[in-house]
């Protein structure tokens, strides 16, 4: 799960006590539904790279206090348009230094192409891309993404009804991008903004490309192998989808 703590910081609040307040609700979360989840830290890309550094710093220290042991990532968010993204590479650098995963937003916005996804890859070291849908402008940068394994987290709804990349889920090329061999997950993006869940999303998608149980469900199974989790609790979480999978087709 995404958190871009900018705003709050700047407005005073405390970055250690925001980390809390998310590990606070994700533990009772847990222990209620008994879904696990750990957060990525965006950097907002609108404060600067000199903040990007700074909050990958902050949380390095956190995790060294045992404080920020939920935060496992850190991401780059909010505007694409007239930012230089290779000036994050600081952030990005620190970031793997203290032991975090990297992902990015990139070529998502209109009016940014495929460029933005090469520079999260090559300058930012990103590990995976979010959203990343330009990515079809680019051939050759299609076949390397695939060729290396690299994840898009693909939100289909959000490219439409945030981004207006595209004017409706037909248009959009989750299905291109996944057929041409790229690991694409589907994910909602931010849900309060488009009245959204994970199930509805599935719903959409599965209504715009006429796609059966059996083909979401095998779209869900490889986006396992985008996760962070190590390969026991990779391998154990597609062992317990598999056979939800078995159950709902039986």
């Amino acid at each position: 799960m995404f958190f871009t703590p900018a705003r709050h910081l700047a407005a005073g609040q405390d970055l250690g006590a925001i980390v809390a307040g998310l590990t606070e609700g994700i533990e009772a979360a847990e222990a209620a539904t008994g879904v696990r989840c750990f957060l990525i830290a965006d950097i907002d890309r609108a404060f600067g790279a000199g903040s990007g550094l700074e909050l990958v710093e902050q949380l390095g220290e956190l995790r060294r206090s045992h404080r920020a042991e939920r935060v496992v990532g850190i991401g780059a968010d909010s505007t694409e348009l007239g930012v230089d993204l290779s000036s994050f590479a600081p952030a990005f650098v620190a970031a793997r230094r203290l032991g975090f995963r990297r992902t990015c937003h990139a070529g998502e916005a209109v009016g940014v192409g495929p460029e933005n996804i090469r520079v999260a890859i090559d300058a930012l070291g990103a590990e995976r891309i979010d959203h990343g849908v330009a990515i079809v402008e680019d051939s050759s940068l299609v076949e390397r993404v695939a060729a290396e394994g690299i994840p898009l987290t693909v939100c289909p709804t959000s490219n439409v009804v945030i981004a207006n990349r595209f004017t409706s889920l037909a248009e959009h090329p989750l299905m291109a991008i996944r057929e041409a061999g790229v690991l694409v997950t589907i994910n909602t993006d931010d849900p309060a903004m488009m009245d959204l869940d994970l199930g509805r999303e599935y719903g959409n998608v599965a209504g715009a490309y006429g796609l059966d149980l059996d083909e979401l469900g095998r779209i869900a199974i490889e986006g396992i192998e985008s996760t962070w989790l190590d390969d026991t609790d990779r391998k154990s979480l597609r062992s317990e989808f598999e056979a939800a999978l078995q159950d709902l087709a039986s």
